[in-house]
């Protein structure tokens, strides 16, 4: 190869690899944010028999915690199980 094409290629890699960079820069319009987590699951039980009727709720488990979005494609989240 000679300079100018070897100066062309170099320009056009670097342009491809800068512009790569611009677009990958989050969103100006994005504000990281935060918010509480709760799941709690349940089971509900209903028996009929000669002795009556038997009922229970259960709570098989629970999750509290807190949820942050650092950036549109990054998070992270803290559970108390």
């Amino acid at each position: 190869m000679n300079k100018f094409a070897c100066r062309v290629f170099s320009l056009a890699i670097f342009a491809s690899i800068s512009g790569s960079v611009i677009n990958a820069q989050p969103d100006a319009g994005f504000k990281p944010y935060g918010k509480p987590l709760v799941l709690v699951y349940t089971n509900i039980n209903s028996t009929f028999n000669k002795d009556g009727n038997s009922k229970s709720v259960d709570l098989t488990r629970a999750y509290l915690g807190y949820e942050y979005f650092f950036t549109e494609s990054l998070s992270s989240r803290v559970n108390i199980d």
